[in-house]
């Protein structure tokens, strides 16, 4: 009679990555003999249960992945040691009620500063989250004293995080304080049930200069762009430009080719604020903020260094030619956010 022993250890493997399967049955199948123990010692496996149990961590752990190899087997242990951290300090917050938090006490569970797990703060919100999913998802569904508790506990981790991560922001050289990256943090602060990521942000906009690149080539294939390095398209992405790489009808054609991908992408208008977790920006603020952002940002990625000058109707975006400061000297291209067109426009306003 066959057995799970006569199962394949690639079977084995493939039936414990099931979502069904706990961490804590993996656990407690090792135990069981010495081949079911060495079967689990599989870097797969263990990232795959990770990102079930922590699938709000995917972003960062996939962000960091880039750096350097991660043992996720590791990073269960983390997990959980945090979460048992988080329950120990809101059991005092369970009999005596919400005025009971200390925050220092909280702070320093999950502020690398003081000497916490670097990614503490990611499991804890991880955690609250996954509390108040059920309220989350129905908005008309009143929360419980419990539930208030969760969240003002995640309204002081968020705070206090976002807090931290702007100063640092604003401490950076300024070649390294790049717009979207300050929009994305407004972003976070203003929706931070929405779990918007700075690297979805980047990989958006990433992802529209790749498309302006491929209009480029298409219409423009003898464009001097494409003999840049991507040790160049790198700095572009990463630091602010004091001045255009391109000038006269190289830089308009980057323009218009930009003008083109945004104006033509389907839907860009209804969803791609969204997409790029600028839609509160254009609720809170209005309507050609976001966009505006989002000229600059993909600009930037390809060698344009620009402005934004807003007037009554319209918002301009305009690139300054060569050391110098004068309008009449500029190109300039405005959208009517009405209209949803854009042109483009040599000389001054």
């Amino acid at each position: 009679m066959a057995t799970i022993m006569d199962l394949p250890h690639e079977v084995i493997s493939i039936i414990l990555c099931k979502e069904s399967v706990s961490i804590k049955d993996i656990v407690s199948f090792a135990l069981t003999c010495k081949e079911f123990n060495e079967i689990i010692n599989d870097n797969v496996l263990w990232r795959k249960k990770f990102y079930q149990r922590w699938p709000l961590l995917r972003e960062e752990y996939d962000e960091l992945l880039w750096k350097e190899n991660i043992d996720f087997r590791e990073q269960v242990k983390a997990g959980i040691k945090s979460k048992k951290q988080l329950w120990n300090f809101m059991s005092p917050m369970h009999k005596h009620g919400v005025c009971h938090i200390d925050l220092e006490d909280l702070h320093s569970l999950f502020d690398p500063d003081k000497d916490a797990y670097f990614l503490n703060y990611y499991f804890f919100v991880n955690e609250l989250i996954l509390l108040l999913l059920p309220s989350i998802k129905n908005m008309s569904c009143k929360l419980d004293i419990r539930q208030t508790y969760y969240l003002v506990l995640f309204f002081c981790l968020h705070r206090y995080h976002l807090k931290k991560k702007w100063y640092k922001f604003i401490n950076y050289p300024e070649k390294r304080q790049i717009l979207e990256e300050a929009a994305t943090i407004l972003v976070q602060w203003y929706y931070p049930l929405n779990h918007v990521s700075y690297m979805s942000v980047r990989t958006s906009l990433d992802n529209i200069a790749q498309k302006v690149l491929e209009y480029l080539i298409n219409h423009y294939p003898a464009h001097p762009i494409f003999s840049i390095s991507a040790e160049q398209f790198s700095f572009w992405k990463y630091n602010n430009i004091d001045d255009n790489h391109w000038h006269g009808l190289e830089a308009r054609q980057i323009l218009e080719s930009l003008c083109k991908v945004l104006h033509n992408t389907s839907g860009f208008f209804g969803n791609f604020w969204k997409c790029l977790g600028f839609q509160v920006l254009k609720d809170k603020f209005c309507n050609w903020l976001p966009l505006g952002i989002i000229y600059i940002s993909v600009a930037r990625r390809l060698g344009m260094c620009c402005d934004l000058v807003s007037s009554p109707f319209h918002f301009l975006f305009w690139r300054r030619k060569f050391n110098t400061a004068n309008f009449r000297d500029s190109v300039y291209f405005h959208f009517d956010d009405l209209r949803c067109d854009s042109s483009l426009t040599p000389g001054c306003r």
